[in-house]
């Protein structure tokens, strides 16, 4: 075994692989049939309005299920006789759209999917935090009334902690923006999946024993917005796109710093009710005797990447600004 190829077929034989897979696609179709049985009253009047045989439709499912049962018997029992290292399994997918033969039954049915894109709004200024302790400065958000800037929080500040070059702990600074991004009513029992790309980073400086900068991204997936938002409690999931620490900086070093994350999800939405993404995004500097400056930082929402952070958009990628593209199925 000389690479990671051969370690991975070594432990997981093609057989065994093919087996796993197969046993993946029978469990998400299960799913779709015993949902679509489950739910047998609406998806019988949504047959009668398309002119289908429901009745046919019917046995056909039935007659699935009870197909799909035994091949995945057949395949648990041969996965029994498999070496216990070699064991795995299958994550079962969400109800699929699945072709059933002579027609084809979406779940949820009833509603054609549809997708878009939504704009981001301007950001709700946060909470602040200055430690003391010898500490100063303060992160401050850079006012904009460029339109173009309007959904993209920047940020400035310059730092200090005690006299340069004596060592001490990490005074940290904090400053963070919140967002609601509503989406369309979802025209019946669905399923609304997102997308949005966040660019972070900017021109930093620091000359310090030790210094630090962190972004984090709290993410809240919300499928009412009357259920009300409490920012108190995020995240449903954090992310971070930049961790950076430096331990020593005797002379003053400037550093551009970028990076990017896509935030992507999955919401189940009911018929009529609006869903909304909330999130918090945030910058944590922290310095230990000396200073740290931020010359002008920020978060750049983007319906998705198209370009290096850090780069320059043409023009014609105006439309993909400050978006977050949405589907309903």
């Amino acid at each position: 075994m000389t690479n990671a190829d051969d370690v991975e077929v070594s432990l997981f034989p093609e057989p065994f692989v093919q087996s796993m897979e197969e046993a993946h696609q029978a469990r998400a179709q299960l799913l779709h049939a015993e949902s679509l049985l489950g739910d047998w009253r609406r998806v019988r009047s949504w047959l009668l309005d398309e002119d289908a045989d429901e009745a046919e439709a019917y046995r056909d499912l039935k007659a699935r299920r009870v197909e799909l049962l035994e091949r995945l018997e057949r395949l648990d029992a041969g996965k029994e006789r498999l070496p216990e290292s070699s064991r795995l399994a299958a994550r079962v997918a969400r109800p699929p759209f699945v072709d059933w033969g002579d027609f084809e039954i979406r779940y949820p049915f009833g509603c054609a999917p549809s997708e878009g894109a939504v704009p981001v709004p301007p950001p709700i200024e946060g909470t602040s935090f200055v430690p003391g302790g010898g500490a100063s400065g303060a992160i401050t958000t850079i006012p904009t009334t460029d339109p173009w800037e309007a959904s993209e929080p920047h940020y400035r500040g310059l730092l200090r902690d005690g006299i340069a070059g004596l060592p001490s702990n990490l005074k940290f600074w904090q400053r963070n923006w919140r967002f609601v991004i509503p989406f369309p009513c979802a025209p019946c029992d669905s399923q609304l999946t997102y997308r949005v790309y966040f660019e972070t980073g900017g021109l930093f400086g620091a000359s310090a024993v030790s210094a630090g900068l962190w972004n984090w991204i709290h993410v809240r997936e919300v499928s009412d917005i009357l259920a009300g938002i409490d920012f108190a409690s995020l995240p449903d999931y954090e992310v971070w796109p930049i961790s950076q620490t430096w331990p020593l900086l005797p002379s003053f070093t400037w550093q551009q710093i970028w990076s990017g994350v896509t935030l992507q999800g999955s919401i189940d939405v009911l018929a009529g009710k609006a869903p909304v993404l909330a999130l918090i995004v945030g910058a944590l500097v922290g310095v230990a005797g000396g200073l740290f400056e931020i010359i002008n930082a920020g978060f750049h929402p983007w319906e998705m990447q198209v370009f290096p952070p850090g780069g320059q958009s043409p023009q014609m990628w105006a439309s993909l600004h400050a978006k977050v593209h949405y589907r309903y199925e």
